[in-house]
């Protein structure tokens, strides 16, 4: 036997907003295996009357598929939205989901103070229903008289889109001690991209795109993949910049001259196999469990051991050569 109890806390602003804690007792006399516990399982009505699509939501699950967040629900749709690893390099995510209809919608979400491997599945089973909840895979014996809690969790009735939701989850956060570091005003111009012409892009189209670029009102330009020799060693790609260090400076002194901001492209933390820093230092990589080393699959590269110190100031170095010798103002940073 288990006893349930949870306390709701109903918050004064915004509206339509609630926190829970639960927690489960077992009253019994024998021992309780638990494997998974769900909070904020709700399922959600579709409107009457014809719709050519009657739910839209927010899942920020990561997967190689690459799924939008912004999604529309038919029927027979199914994702756990794990916040764990679902790839060798996808996993994490924002602690909340959304489902939404014309009129109204419902968000759940964590707020805890930090990151825990929950799932936040979304289905639609059938043509009039939507489903969302919060859930914990949890393999635990409870002997008689022990208790255990879940995490804390919310749940946000609203009207509108998912927003509403978002705002809820970092006014939570705010409360609990965490600020967002204060950026600089320039920080906030758009910002254009050099992406549109890939890897094999020339500098010559760089240049010759600022003047339009200007005329659009950008304030920022980003130089993306492709620039280096490879993924690890970080060095220019002797075709593009055949002298060096001295082309790439020169290129963003030519995007400064023309009154922008410089960006480059960076994926901190992966190297290729034949890259000159895993052939001379193999011992950077970040290792599984059964010795392989851990894949990066939309690369084709593998990672660098975030705990390794001679990792750590590797990238250090790389961060002064971008940002102080070359004199970029600011990195774009994937993978």
């Amino acid at each position: 036997m288990v006893c349930f109890t949870i306390q709701v806390i109903l918050c004064s602003f915004p509206r339509g907003v609630c926190q829970e804690f639960c927690s489960y007792t077992n009253i019994g006399k024998s021992q309780l295996k638990i494997l998974e516990w769900s909070n904020n399982a709700y399922t959600i009505d579709a409107q009457h009357g014809p719709t050519q699509v009657p739910f839209w939501s927010f899942q920020t699950g990561s997967y190689e598929r690459r799924p939008n967040w912004l999604v529309p629900l038919r029927t027979g749709f199914s994702q756990q939205n794990y916040l764990g690893m679902n790839a060798g390099d996808y996993g994490g995510g924002t602690p909340i989901v959304d489902v939404w209809r014309r009129d109204v919608g419902i968000g759940a979400g964590l707020v805890e103070p930090r990151p825990r491997l929950i799932s936040l599945p979304v289905s639609m089973p059938n043509a009039r229903q939507a489903r969302v909840s919060v859930r914990y895979r949890r393999d635990q014996s409870l002997q008689p008289g022990e208790s255990f809690h879940t995490f804390r969790t919310f749940v946000a009735v609203h009207e509108g889109d998912y927003f509403q939701t978002l705002l809820t989850y970092r006014q939570f956060m705010m409360k609990q001690g965490f600020q967002m570091a204060k950026a600089p005003e320039s920080a906030f111009g758009a910002i254009w991209c050099a992406w549109g012409y890939g890897r094999n892009f020339k500098p010559q189209q760089v240049y010759d795109t600022l003047p339009k670029v200007k005329r659009m009102g950008f304030t920022w330009v980003t130089l993306d993949d492709g620039w280096q020799n490879n993924y690890g060693d970080w060095q220019l790609d002797p075709k593009k910049f055949p002298r060096g260090d001295a082309d790439i400076r020169a290129m963003v002194g030519r995007i400064h001259q023309e009154g922008f901001k410089a960006q480059l492209w960076w994926s901190p933390l992966s190297a290729v196999p034949d890259s000159k820093l895993l052939m001379n230092e193999p011992d950077l990589a970040l290792g599984n469990r059964d010795g392989s080393r851990r894949k990066i699959s939309w690369w084709n590269s593998y990672y660098l051991c975030p705990a390794n110190s001679r990792v750590v100031e590797y990238h250090k170095e790389l961060v002064r050569k971008i940002l102080v010798d070359w004199g970029f103002d600011g990195l774009k940073l994937d993978g």
